[in-house]
């Protein structure tokens, strides 16, 4: 919203920024995974059509990670947009301790996630990639994007 010089504000206009309190939401996997007993939680912020969040997925023992999975999102994007959104996403191996990092992008009502290869290059997930899912594995996502 643009204001011009000397315009006096209302309460009503200025409460439309004020902090807004987080929503608590339940991300789970789509896109042909499973979320199962898996432990989710997230929440999300938004301010007009500008939606901040963070999701956690912490994979159960009936979990399942198929190729190229998504993970809803708390509020439907706008539209589809490879890169633009720069959602974070990390994957944790727990058994070997190890952490990769990808990037997501919004789309609907999910959000895509890639991992980040060691030349900058995005490349799938899947039940063998970044490294073989089990129970207690994680991913993890947040970010910004629009909603729609």
């Amino acid at each position: 919203m643009a204001w011009s010089a000397g315009a006096v504000l209302t309460a009503a206009q200025l409460n439309t920024y004020a902090p807004q309190a987080r929503t608590s939401y339940t991300p789970a996997l789509a896109g042909g995974s499973t979320t199962g007993n898996a432990t989710c939680a997230g929440s999300y912020v938004q301010f007009g059509s500008t939606v901040h969040f963070w999701a956690r997925i912490l994979l159960g023992s009936t979990s399942v990670i198929a190729s190229n999975p998504t993970v809803t999102l708390p509020v439907t994007a706008l539209g589809a947009a490879p890169g633009v959104d720069g959602l974070s996403t990390t994957f944790n191996d727990v058994s070997s301790g190890n952490f990769y990092f990808g990037r997501g992008w919004a789309n609907g009502a999910t959000a895509q996630i890639y991992i980040v290869g060691t030349n900058g290059l995005a490349a799938g997930v899947s039940s063998t990639a970044p490294f073989t899912w089990a129970t207690g594995d994680g991913v993890f996502i947040s970010g910004t994007y629009e909603a729609a």
